[in-house]
């Protein structure tokens, strides 16, 4: 159940990755900072459940380090987010 998890997140990540680089390149800009924010983030989420923390032992069960390899994903995507949305006042810090 865990695998089907982590693969279908990271195919949800890896479609909107793709559809945002070809939003950005071909119909509207984005800021330079906000691209390189974005697909770095998406790509930390996508390595974290990728590579999780623990590989599975024979017979057990690691449902427990899904939780970390969720939590490490989505606090990459808030660091992302964190950034984009607070770029200006980021900028203007002396």
């Amino acid at each position: 159940m865990e695998k089907k998890i982590r693969n279908y997140t990271v195919f949800v990540l890896g479609i909107f990755l793709a559809l945002f680089h070809l939003y950005s390149g071909g119909i509207t800009p984005v800021v330079a900072q906000v691209q390189r924010a974005i697909h770095v983030g998406a790509g930390l989420a996508m390595v974290f459940l990728l590579y999780p923390t623990r590989k599975k032992a024979e017979g057990k069960t690691n449902s427990q380090y899904l939780f970390i390899d969720l939590l490490l994903s989505g606090l990459s995507v808030a660091c992302v987010l964190y950034f984009s949305l607070s770029l200006e006042a980021l900028a203007y810090r002396g």
